[in-house]
């Protein structure tokens, strides 16, 4: 994993790099901009402090390779879905009380045997009580975070989906897919915060 500087001073070369010893998946900032998420195909998210440029811990529980990482809107979890199916949110506040770091485990977004790299998103209008995977069914899983409970399996696409978004004021979700298109949804509203 490389880093750059960005802006009108930045070079052609990578400020740090972090060792993985295997292929990496997918990255993801902390909020405070400290730490950087690694998910990688030993299952594993690495969690590395750019200060010290080295790992410091690592957030467990994959039993296949995470697909994405995606931060909570108040920057305390992390959401990864993975090859296996199987979506987790973890705790990355500096004093979880789970000693595993995880939340909540969510289960309705299959992977498939395509081993695409399926992108989860936090929603913004409500502060990020609802996470959304696209799947290998063709639909977008949308859950309620408090709960683990499935809100919505929201179909219309034609190939796997691939990338979800949600709009930053609006209950609207944004989908894409392997069939070459791309869908807008319009969801109930999150509770107000």
């Amino acid at each position: 994993v490389k880093i750059w500087e960005g802006g009108e001073e930045a070079t052609k070369q990578a400020v740090a790099t972090l060792e993985v010893k295997c292929p990496v998946t997918s990255v993801c900032w902390s909020a405070d901009g400290a730490n950087v998420y690694v998910g990688a195909l030993d299952n594993e998210i690495h969690v590395f402090d750019i200060r010290k440029n080295e790992q410091v811990y690592s957030l467990k529980g994959h039993t296949d390779t995470p697909t994405s990482l995606s931060l909570s809107p108040n920057g305390s979890y992390l959401l990864s879905p993975s090859l296996s199916s199987q979506t987790i949110i973890h705790d990355i506040r500096p004093f979880s009380p789970s000693p595993t770091r995880i939340y909540r485990i969510l289960q309705g977004a299959p992977a498939g045997f395509e081993n695409t790299l399926l992108r989860g998103a936090w929603s913004k209008d409500d502060g990020g009580r609802r996470v959304a995977v696209g799947g290998a069914d063709r639909t977008v899983t949308i859950w309620e975070v408090e709960s683990g409970k499935i809100l919505y399996k929201l179909p219309g696409h034609k190939g796997t989906v691939t990338a979800v978004d949600f709009h930053p004021k609006e209950p609207i979700i944004l989908t894409g897919s392997k069939d070459g298109t791309m869908l807008l949804g319009e969801i109930e509203g999150g509770i107000a915060i």
